[in-house]
């Protein structure tokens, strides 16, 4: 994106908002601008990776119970085979075969929805608390915009990470923009206290520490 669709997309968020515009370049009001990295966040969110260790071993736990049923249903054909066909024994057991082949696929389908279900519920709570901390920072520290950007060196080597890299928003930025280590301080720093969100606006509550270019309550 050029750099002067950059400043008038910017422009144009900021005056929705109210007030006058104030971006990071030029500007007196340095933390008019933040930047976090929200890849980086999350590698470094210790409730997340809790949860997501968690959810891998019930993963692994439900894959473990469907393959034993699985064997025991392999079981069942092998005995099938000593039966000869037709004979009332082996029409029993082959509806035992197809009637737990069905129970077992049910339940694989049923288990592989919960997981994706609890999975996606995982990032987006995590995300939400994310985004509450950086509102909270961003008032704190009197930001008027906050932009997602990557800090990851991007890897010559790695065809998509270089197109990737190519179509970032943000190519340049001052360090001072940068929220992100703010921010996984304070997530972790609450990781024992603080339950998983629960949906509601939210907190602008000031604690100790500010984001880097924190001018203070005006």
């Amino acid at each position: 994106m050029p750099v002067s669709r950059f400043i008038v997309l910017a422009s144009v968020i900021l005056s929705s908002l109210g007030g006058p515009v104030a971006l990071y370049a030029g500007s007196d009001d340095a933390s008019a601008v933040g930047l976090v990295d929200i890849a980086y966040i999350f590698s470094k969110h210790e409730r997340y990776k809790q949860r997501i260790e968690a959810l891998g071993k019930k993963t692994q736990a439900a894959q473990k119970e469907l393959t034993e049923k699985d064997a025991a249903i392999n079981k069942k054909i092998e005995r099938i085979k000593d039966f000869a066909l037709g004979t009332p024994d082996f029409k029993r057991l082959e509806e035992e075969i197809a009637r737990e082949k069905s129970d077992n696929n049910v339940t694989k389908m049923i288990k592989q929805k919960e997981l994706r279900e609890e999975d996606a519920r995982i990032h987006y709570e995590t995300y939400q608390e994310v985004v509450q901390e950086v509102t909270r920072i961003a008032n704190n520290a009197q930001c008027r915009l906050v932009l997602r950007f990557d800090s990851q060196e991007i890897d010559e080597r790695n065809p998509v990470a270089v197109q990737a890299g190519i179509g970032r928003l943000v190519i340049y930025s001052d360090k001072e923009m940068d929220m992100t280590p703010f921010v996984v301080k304070a997530l972790n720093t609450e990781v024992a206290s603080k339950p998983a969100p629960t949906g509601g606006r939210p907190s602008t509550t000031t604690k100790s520490g500010t984001a880097p270019g924190t001018k203070g309550p005006r």
